[in-house]
């Protein structure tokens, strides 16, 4: 308990809109298949704005994805490198468990800040006579340093990833955050590409 003070002292707190999102369901993209998602957020607290984000996704092995993120607008400028990781599938009642780990740099006017991050996460899909909608709780933790100064935000997020039937490689995303610790809220709504090397970019 003492070790846990003396960290949260020594870790200063500054609130900054550095960008934050999980924005995934609990698939693990096959070998020949990428996503590439784009989604338009806006921080409702201290200096509101927008954000517009783009992510690809790509194929590691059986359980693990890659991801890279790139973004601009009320944070001037962003980008970050990620595993995702889902060691628990959805299979029957069980629902996917995993997380995104990775590192995210981002310019917020003077200030240039570099976070650690880890996204632990739970999905599960369920079909529907439309298509599927894949339901997900994450809670985005990151060591961030700015400018000599270091703090440890942290949120609660809820999201949706709806499929429609007729829509064969789209998907439509909304997600939401919670400012928990030292971060801030949002809304967010986008939609998702998957290419796949046997029907490509195909809409039906």
């Amino acid at each position: 308990m003492r070790f846990l003070i003396v960290f949260l002292i020594f870790f200063t707190s500054q609130n900054l809109l550095a960008y934050s999102s999980t924005k995934m369901n609990g698939d693990i993209i096959k070998p020949g298949s990428f996503n590439f998602s784009t989604d338009l957020q806006y921080i409702t607290e201290n200096d509101s704005g927008f954000n517009l984000n783009a992510r690809v996704d790509l194929p590691l092995n059986a359980d693990m994805n890659i991801r890279g993120v790139l973004g601009f607008g009320e944070v001037d400028f962003h980008a970050g490198g990620y595993l995702k990781w889902i060691p628990f599938p959805d299979y029957g009642n069980q629902p996917a468990v995993g997380g995104l780990v990775g590192a995210h740099y981002a310019k917020i006017g003077n200030l240039n800040e570099f976070s650690i991050r880890a996204h632990p996460y739970a999905s599960k899909s369920f079909h529907l006579s439309i298509g599927k909608i894949s339901p997900y709780a994450a809670l985005p933790i990151a060591m961030t340093f700015v400018d000599g100064e270091s703090n440890i935000p942290i949120q609660f997020q809820l999201g949706t990833e709806v499929k429609i039937r007729e829509l064969r490689n789209v998907s439509f995303l909304a997600e939401f955050g919670v400012d928990i610790a030292d971060s801030f809220s949002f809304f967010s709504l986008g939609v998702a590409f998957n290419y796949d090397q046997n029907y490509g970019f195909k809409f039906q």
